[in-house]
């Protein structure tokens, strides 16, 4: 049996961001150019949609569930 957090689609783009802020880094972590910036945003966006960021960008627990980040 699949547990819930597995039910979370993210897009290849939405894995690498959400992966680099589990890490630490930044919410806009490689971003060159302002195309990049704009479709971060969106993509934060989609992030925060499916409660995996919170308002203000960090982590929330189902994130760190995904990744299986031990505090």
């Amino acid at each position: 049996m699949k547990a819930a957090v597995n039910k979370v689609r993210l897009s290849p783009n939405m894995r690498y961001v959400l992966e680099g802020i589990v890490a630490g880094k930044d919410l806009y972590h490689s971003c060159d150019g302002r195309s990049e910036y704009g479709g971060r945003a969106q993509t934060l966006d989609g992030l925060r949609r499916r409660g995996l960021l919170d308002a203000d960008g960090n982590v929330t627990e189902s994130a760190k569930a995904l990744f299986k980040v031990v505090d």
